[in-house]
């Protein structure tokens, strides 16, 4: 009888198909992203992102995050840079998704803050004119919509697309942009 048992599981163990568990509570992972933010200058206009996420119930997540945002703003011939250093908190919802969760679409809102330098500081330009936007804190926050799919157990890659809405500044209040990255699950 109990080499019958045996059998049979070896049996259905062969037969059934094994899913590695995605998604778990508590389950933490680690997160490198880029983008653009104009599809003209994607040279000038980009940024980098470093998350780190802790996953909830119903494959939800939270996410804390460092970015880098580089900016060029057209000034007649000149181009201004802009970068924005941020931290950032939220969480994201999963929305949609399939059954064995390779397949995810995920909405997330944010609380951002950080600082903002403008050209370096020179708020004086070669032709006389004064920039009058200063460098400084800002906050804001945000909204993300992502498409998440696993490519192994451990690795899912990103393909995102975020706004942001600053406050104290005046320069890129509305930030859009769009992105990829790879989520590596720990």
């Amino acid at each position: 009888m109990k080499y019958i048992v045996y059998i049979l599981l070896l049996v259905f163990m062969m037969t059934s198909q094994v899913k590695g568990q995605r998604q778990l509570p508590g389950q933490k992972g680690i997160s490198v992203s880029s983008g653009i933010f104009s599809m003209k200058e994607p040279r000038d206009n980009y940024y980098f992102q470093l998350s780190f996420t802790k996953n909830t119930r119903s494959g939800n997540y939270q996410i804390w995050s460092a970015e880098y945002q580089h900016r060029s703003i057209t000034y007649g011939v000149q181009k201004l840079p802009l970068e924005i250093y941020l931290g950032e908190g939220g969480y994201s919802f999963r929305f949609l998704g399939n059954y064995s969760k390779s397949l995810n679409l995920y909405l997330g809102l944010t609380a951002a803050a950080g600082y903002q330098n403008i050209n370096k500081g020179n708020y004086i330009l070669p032709d006389g004119a004064i920039i009058l936007d200063k460098s400084g804190l800002i906050y804001g926050t945000g909204g993300k919509l992502s498409l998440e799919f696993y490519i192994t157990d451990k690795i899912m890659v990103l393909l995102q697309t975020k706004a942001y809405l600053f406050w104290g500044t005046s320069v890129n209040r509305l930030s859009p942009s769009v992105g990829m990255g790879i989520r590596l699950n720990l």
